[in-house]
């Protein structure tokens, strides 16, 4: 509970004065089955989604995923247990009309909590989301020209338990992937990879590590797979002032 409750303190206080209109809002779903729809961005909002917790018994199990426009993007796998107060932290940004939803595989009746604080849409801090990845280098973000940017850990720090964002590979088979921070004018290259070669399994993830340093205008943040397999996808949230 200490570290959850520093990297949230973190996230309110650091960054507090350029958070517009916030509030918290109250996302369950009680006695879970099924597909349902814990959480949906409203109109003019967007939406920093910290943890989701699950409590059931017998443990329930199901995936947590990611609705945009209608289609679901899976953030755990739909063998993930939700019993005995478990929890899972994304640091995720909604846009408005972007959604939180789960689908139980197993056990229905669970109940789960998720930590939302809206704010208005003009707050400066984004998730970008790629929701398919070509083979080769793919660009997440870009740092808008006059702007500065710092990535956010899962739990909305910063770089406070290292993580920037999650890459997902359900695409039936193990997937390679790197990490550059790319300088603007510049291209990707072992001179400014910061996330080594790593083997991601099927139906599985891995945390993309915080960006060690502030980003300057026209920086970007690529990724680079070994294939173009569809069901992978990736997101990093990140301040932009």
């Amino acid at each position: 509970m200490g570290n959850n409750v520093i990297n949230n303190t973190v996230f309110i206080s650091g960054f507090g004065p350029l958070v517009r209109g916030a509030k918290f809002v109250n996302a369950f779903s009680g006695s879970t089955s099924g597909t349902v729809d814990i959480y949906t961005c409203p109109a003019g909002k967007k939406a920093f989604i910290t943890q989701v917790m699950g409590i059931s018994s017998p443990i329930m199990t199901g995936g947590m995923q990611l609705k945009v426009s209608g289609n679901y993007y899976n953030i755990t796998p739909q063998n993930t247990g939700w019993g005995n107060i478990a929890t899972n932290s994304f640091g995720i940004v909604l846009n408005a009309g972007e959604g939180l939803s789960f689908t139980v595989n197993s056990n229905a009746g669970g109940n789960l909590w998720a930590r939302v604080m809206e704010m208005d849409i003009s707050t400066p801090i984004y998730t970008a989301k790629l929701l398919s990845l070509s083979a080769g280098d793919n660009t997440i973000f870009t740092v808008s020209a006059g702007k500065t940017a710092i990535t956010l850990d899962t739990l909305g720090g910063v770089y406070v338990n290292g993580s920037g964002g999650l890459y997902k590979n359900f695409s039936g088979a193990s997937r390679s992937i790197k990490v550059y921070h790319v300088p603007n004018g510049g291209s990707s290259g072992t001179g400014n990879q910061y996330f080594q070669n790593t083997a991601v399994a099927n139906s599985s993830g891995v945390v993309v590590p915080s960006v060690p340093a502030s980003m300057n205008a026209g920086d970007s943040i690529v990724i680079n797979t070994d294939a173009a397999t569809a069901t992978q996808w990736v997101y990093m949230t990140y301040y932009e002032i």
